[in-house]
């Protein structure tokens, strides 16, 4: 006899379940990109800065206005007495600032007709203990998206600045490339300097050379990386990965974090409301830092992966 899905399971439980499981990574993403801006040498002007800020700043105004059918549901629904979400942040037993973060999903239900019904029936009032544990709910999970936003904006905007022009001054510089390999698990070794990308020299880069896809330091270097390993065949494949820097005894000098393939702006969703609008997550960015003189290559591990083609793709990687 065939099994059959029930399918009357809570409709949100499984996306909360997933991103409760990514979020320690891309929290350690963004905090590793922001220490990373902090330590790479940027020689931009203002205008720069206020160039990257503004997508980074409007994701972050949008993910607070933003909501999904649930909030609209509970505006809707929910009696007259416990508390919404604005009760969660401002008391309401003492005078509250002008200004309020809105909540578009709640205004829009309780406005709709028929909803006056709900919220003044004695029978519905019955449910009012369940909404008390609803507002619990909606605290905890509200000072998590403000957690996660905040971090987004600083990452976003990070990792934008990283990514301009002016940050890629000095040393050598490669750009473009995009690279076929095999999509088994396993190291990785990323292609520098090869046919398809552009290598150029902006100075002297005393102490530093390529040699053959070996980056030979004879001193402290930093490196700033930017690449994505990208699913080729089967269609739809997936793939996860993590960036990190290896002498060529093999051992690792400075680990990035992991990289998902499938992680693009339109996969970002939590109730709704925590959407990636301004940069790709399934790319590679950050800093790698050689301690000392040697020879070192840029690897990627392949932890995970359905594909049985990939390619590397290059954006720019920085070496001085």
């Amino acid at each position: 006899m065939q099994q059959v899905r029930i399918p009357y399971t809570l409709p949100w439980l499984e996306g909360l379940l997933r991103a409760l499981g990514r979020w320690p990574v891309r929290m350690a993403r963004r905090l590793n990109t922001i220490v990373d801006f902090f330590e790479w040498s940027c020689e931009g002007n203002l205008i720069m800065y206020v160039e990257t800020l503004l997508p980074a700043l409007g994701a972050f105004v949008l993910g607070l206005i933003d909501f999904d059918w649930d909030d609209v549901a509970r505006g809707f629904l929910r009696p007259f007495g416990p508390a919404g979400r604005k009760t969660l942040v401002f008391d309401p037993r003492h005078p509250k600032w002008k200004w309020e973060i809105p909540e578009l999903g709640e205004e829009i239900g309780k406005r709709i007709p028929g909803a006056r019904f709900f919220k003044t029936s004695r029978v519905w009032s019955a449910t009012r203990a369940l909404w008390v544990i609803d507002g619990v709910v909606q605290r905890a999970l509200y000072y998590w998206l403000i957690i996660d936003l905040v971090s987004e904006f600083l990452y976003n905007w990070s990792s934008g600045i990283l990514r301009q022009e002016a940050c890629a001054t000095g040393g050598i510089i490669i750009e473009g490339g995009f690279y076929g390999d095999v999509g088994s698990e396993g190291d990785k070794i990323i292609v520098l300097g090869g046919p398809s990308s552009t290598v150029r020299y902006v100075g002297d880069p005393k102490g530093v050379a390529l040699e053959g896809g070996w980056i030979v330091a004879q001193r402290p270097v930093s490196i700033l990386y930017d690449f994505k390993l990208v699913p080729v065949f089967p269609i739809e494949c997936r793939l996860v990965y993590i960036p990190y820097l290896a002498h060529k005894s093999g051992n690792p000098v400075d680990i990035g974090v992991e990289c998902a393939s499938w992680e693009r702006d339109e996969d970002q969703y939590f109730f709704g409301k925590i959407k990636i609008k301004t940069t790709d997550k399934s790319a590679a960015l950050g800093v790698f830092r050689i301690p000392g003189p040697g020879r070192y290559q840029i690897r990627a591990r392949v932890t995970w992966s359905t594909c049985y083609t990939i390619a590397q793709a290059i954006n720019r990687i920085v070496i001085k």
